[in-house]
């Protein structure tokens, strides 16, 4: 949580079984600018909302390992107008209403 000059956050393995809430986990790292979170399993998890509130300057976000029995998640707000989307096809079901209209989506399922 603000971690103002954070710019790029790669995480391919990271073992998330015993996390129940990672709410504002990357919350006003406003120089944030590319998310790849690889493998990060986020089914145990009891609240994630506002993971990437007012990140507002990232454009990349691959997120394509999340699965969740959540049914709402408020994950983004605040985004820029254009950037990419990497997402499995069941997860953006749930956070489709925060991206902006303008970015690309590349679905994985």
């Amino acid at each position: 949580y603000g971690c103002y000059s954070l710019k790029l956050i790669n995480i391919s393995v990271i073992n998330t079984e015993n996390l129940q809430n990672i709410e504002k986990m990357f919350a006003n790292c406003t120089s944030l600018t590319s998310v790849v979170l690889s493998n990060f399993e986020v089914i145990y998890i009891q609240s994630m909302d506002k993971m990437f509130y007012n990140c507002s300057n990232l454009k990349y976000v691959a997120i394509s390992s999340f699965k969740s029995k959540l049914k709402q998640i408020l994950l983004f707000k605040c985004l820029p107008s254009y950037g990419e989307i990497v997402v499995k096809t069941s997860f953006y079901d749930k956070v489709q209403n925060q991206i902006p209209e303008n970015w690309n989506k590349t679905f994985k399922k």
